[in-house]
């Protein structure tokens, strides 16, 4: 929208970044009526833009209305792990939330397959290279429906959205994820649609598009 603002009448193209998306494991069982729901959130720790105190809060609702069986690990360092170590703590959630530090990028590639579920709670973000990469590893997104993650996630069945800052709303949603593994809803979901990332947002795609946007001023200044 910037872009277009500035170069109004200007030819303007969008080339989407890419991920290695067949580096990811991939999950590929998704019922699971009595074991832990395993939740991941990846990105630095820096809870006024990336928005941990919001998820902390609202799994700390799911606590007290009895849901016990999930748990939730921050992956990432910053600026604000003493302060969400702090609220974990406040929030007895000492149980169900645990901060892992920053892991490469081989950690990312072998390990998200082990969650059930990715939640990226921002309050401000980009294009959101971290939920494709949860979409890349087989994992449902969970995410605020702010411009970046929502132009992402708007387009899969995989997705969900909540009202950005809404404590409420995150853990509603959390909810009905969790029912879905638990019926067996979510195994019928991810087998009929498609990973975002493998169709739209691979590095192919992404180097494919560059190509074409070459080749096509290449001809328009012949």
């Amino acid at each position: 929208k910037d872009v277009l603002s500035r170069y109004k009448g200007k030819n303007v193209v969008t080339v989407y970044n890419g991920i290695y998306a067949d580096k990811f494991l991939k999950r590929k069982q998704y019922i699971e009526q009595n074991e832990t729901i395993r939740m991941v959130q990846v990105s630095r720790l820096a809870h006024e833009i990336k928005g941990q105190d919001i998820l902390l809060h609202a799994i700390a609702h799911l606590k007290v209305i009895g849901l016990r069986n999930f748990h939730v690990d921050f992956v990432g360092d910053g600026a604000s792990r003493t302060f969400l170590e702090d609220l974990t703590i406040s929030l007895g959630l000492q149980d169900e939330a645990t901060f892992l530090g920053s892991k490469d990028r081989n950690w990312l590639y072998e390990s998200l397959c082990n969650y059930h579920l990715l939640v990226q709670p921002s309050r401000n973000e980009g294009f959101a290279l971290t939920i494709l990469e949860g979409f890349a590893a087989g994992l449902p997104v969970l995410a605020s429906n702010i411009d970046g993650p929502a132009e992402l996630v708007n387009q899969t069945e995989r997705g969900w959205l909540f009202e950005s800052e809404n404590v409420n709303a995150c853990a509603s949603k959390l909810i009905e994820i969790i029912e879905k593994y638990q019926s067996g809803e979510m195994q019928q979901l991810m087998e009929r649609t498609v990973s975002l990332a493998e169709s739209k947002y691979s590095l192919k795609a992404c180097s494919d598009k560059f190509l074409e946007v070459y080749n096509d001023v290449f001809k328009d200044s012949n």
